[in-house]
């Protein structure tokens, strides 16, 4: 997790923490991070820069810059990032980006009955073959392919209050984080 420490590795088994990650000199507002492949990325929404950490024997390695020379995207209105080998950025606006070996394009969500309001969450990863948006404001699950199609939709009340998500596609859930209460949603499929 990221905190004032930098980011803190947790052991929920012995229940100990250490700092794996310092704070770094350069970050401005690191906004979001996600782990791929071992490797730890933080997205500075200051700096328009994603960083990685390569996994190293006993911790990270340096930060390097993942975006490429002369690639300065506007990150101040993001909300989420995740990685299933590429990255996937989403804005407040509802606007989701993808970067692939450091560049970047905008991806077109089409066939929204309802336009986002108050995105909160994107969800994918290397074993998802959809890309799930945490729309709060519609209180809903908005579900697209990979190519920005729009496919379902899980609306619920209670998604106003639901802060992040989790999907499986093999277990067909869709878990909810709201406080300290963990929800789900079946996948239909």
């Amino acid at each position: 997790m990221l905190g004032s420490n930098g980011v803190v590795e947790l052991d929920v088994v012995r229940k100990t923490s250490a700092v794996a990650i310092k704070p770094d000199d350069e970050w401005a507002e690191i906004g979001a991070m996600d782990v791929f492949g071992g490797n730890l990325y933080l997205l500075d929404k200051g700096r328009g820069q994603v960083y990685r950490y390569t996994a190293a024997p006993g911790g990270f390695g340096p930060r390097k810059d993942w975006l490429g020379r002369g690639v300065a995207p506007d990150f101040s209105q993001v909300v989420g990032m995740m990685i299933d080998g590429n990255i996937w950025i989403l804005t407040k606006t509802g606007k989701v980006e993808l970067y692939s070996q450091g560049t970047g394009r905008a991806i077109e969500l089409t066939g929204l009955d309802t336009p986002l309001l108050n995105p909160e969450a994107i969800y994918t990863d290397e074993d998802s073959q959809h890309v799930y948006i945490l729309d709060r404001g519609n209180k809903r699950v908005v579900v697209f392919t990979k190519e920005g199609m729009y496919e379902a939709q899980y609306k619920w009340e209670g998604i106003a209050d639901v802060t992040d998500m989790v999907v499986s596609e093999k277990e067909k859930k869709i878990l909810l984080l709201s406080g300290s209460i963990i929800y789900y949603l079946e996948l239909h499929q």
